[in-house]
């Protein structure tokens, strides 16, 4: 394996995240998340919308664009963006630059910000 296969795969064998999250993360890659509009595709519901916001569901609409999940989205990205974070801060070179993409507010509440640099 090349070091980019072992760190895009370690959620699949990391305490920090859940079997739920490993599971649902593994059907998002497979296309197998179960939506609206697969059972409406299988018959099993009679409209393939969104029960949370009436919009044409699937797995892009499903975990990143209802309007309804928008602030779980932002928390699970800010959760990503912090063990990142975390394991670059720790990494022998990585703590020598680090950009985020989550307000200042979120670094604070997770301890990332750095008051100095090395």
């Amino acid at each position: 394996k090349t070091a980019v296969d072992r760190v895009s795969s370690a959620y699949l064998t990391s305490a920090r995240v859940t079997c739920r999250e490993v599971t649902n993360a593994l059907k998002v890659a497979t296309g197998t998340l179960y939506t609206q509009a697969r059972a409406f595709k299988m018959k099993k519901v009679s409209s393939p919308a969104c029960l949370l916001c009436g919009q044409t569901d699937g797995t892009m609409h499903a975990v990143s664009g209802c309007p309804k999940l928008s602030t779980a989205v932002t928390k699970r990205h800010n959760r990503a963006v912090t063990m990142i974070s975390k394991a670059l801060l720790t990494g022998d070179k990585g703590a020598d630059v680090v950009s985020m993409d989550i307000s200042k507010e979120a670094q604070s509440e997770e301890g990332l910000l750095q008051t100095s640099s090395r």
